[in-house]
């Protein structure tokens, strides 16, 4: 997945990601001035495409994102490049045990990561 960061007419200008973008319009005008919004990507050669319009054509900042979900589906781990041009590297972990299975959950989770950056 990438996100992209920037305002909505920018964003949106972007014809063949528009069915992916419209229901992620924003609701008020701050939101419409600057916000993020994702576009699925299943392959490298889908990545690169949107980066190529959004990033290199459209000037607008754009970070990599990928989420990752247990074959159980009650652990999911996200990455994310950056957040708006940082370049500081962020990942969550979210899950649906209860408090006394989140060691276990984390213990999951940093499996997923690490079977993923292979």
């Amino acid at each position: 997945m990438i996100v992209v960061s920037g305002d909505w007419e920018t964003v949106i200008s972007a014809r063949e990601y528009r069915e992916q973008l419209i229901d992620q319009k924003p609701y008020d005008e701050d939101m419409a001035l600057w916000h993020q919004y994702r576009i699925d990507c299943q392959t490298t050669a889908e990545f690169v495409a949107a980066y190529r319009v959004f990033c290199e054509q459209l000037k607008l900042q754009c970070e990599f994102e990928a989420s990752f979900i247990s074959d159980d589906r009650l652990l999911r781990s996200e990455m994310q490049t950056g957040f708006d041009g940082d370049g500081e590297p962020r990942c969550a972990v979210y899950t649906e045990f209860p408090e006394s299975k989140v060691r276990d959950a984390v213990k999951q989770a940093i499996a997923l990561l690490e079977e993923a950056m292979k």
